[in-house]
């Protein structure tokens, strides 16, 4: 029993349409003017949705429509956005590195040249990496 929780405006909600139907089958509404308000009355105490006509599921329709599209183009662009910020930090990360290799073999006394030839890397590309 503790694994089942009920909503009390759930177990409510269900108590009152109870209690309703019973008052519907106990009153007879069938040629009654008031059927109507009654209904319509009922429908605001259950919040009950009316049906849509055409054009209302299809405004509906176009909205889910709009805010599918809307979450996509979102998702879309702050993928774009952190993948582009994860690629500038992945590539600042291994320009620091091989400015630090550069200069551990400088200490080493390894010439530009060779460290140039080792890294692959072009006279360029060596200055950039060492302003850093």
């Amino acid at each position: 029993m503790d694994n089942i929780k009920i909503s009390k405006d759930a177990l409510w909600k269900g108590i009152i349409e109870d209690l309703i139907s019973f008052i519907v089958k106990l009153a007879n509404f069938e040629k009654s003017p008031i059927k109507r308000k009654f209904e319509k009355e009922i429908d605001i105490i259950l919040e009950k949705r009316k049906p849509m006509g055409i054009q209302e599921a299809i405004i509906e329709d176009t909205k889910r429509q709009v805010r599918e599209i809307t979450a996509k183009e979102v998702t879309r662009e702050v993928t774009r956005e952190v993948t582009r910020e994860v690629s500038e930090k992945k590539e600042k990360e291994f320009d620091l590195r091989m400015k630090d290799a550069i200069l551990k073999m400088r200490e080493k006394g390894v010439s530009d040249n060779e460290i140039s030839d080792f890294l692959s890397l072009s006279n360029d590309d060596m200055k950039r990496l060492l302003s850093l």
